[in-house]
């Protein structure tokens, strides 16, 4: 009796010769030009999307914007010790 892995392997290398005998080699490069061409398009599209976030983000102004580095940094804490009590439940 087979394994579940020798059944595996064997029909891997069904699919594989029936892979080879059926489809031409011309069918098969032809298959790889066009995943090549999907994969550069997909490329491209998240390129310009990448592209549209960093407009997007420069646009937006710094919520720090006219505060001293004291003020910032204090901000920062409160922020942080909020997310903490919300995390964990403990209040400082």
């Amino acid at each position: 009796m087979k394994t579940k892995d020798q059944v595996i392997d064997a029909l891997r290398k069904t699919r594989e010769n029936l892979w080879k005998e059926t489809i031409t080699s011309s069918c098969r490069f032809k298959m790889k030009a066009k995943t090549a061409r999907v994969n550069k398009r997909s490329a491209r599209e998240a390129l310009k999307h990448f592209e549209k976030l960093c407009k997007m983000v420069a646009q937006r102004p710094s919520p720090f914007k006219g505060m001293s580095e004291g003020k910032v940094i204090e901000k920062l804490r409160q922020t942080r010790e909020k997310l903490w009590e919300k995390k964990i439940g403990i209040s400082a």
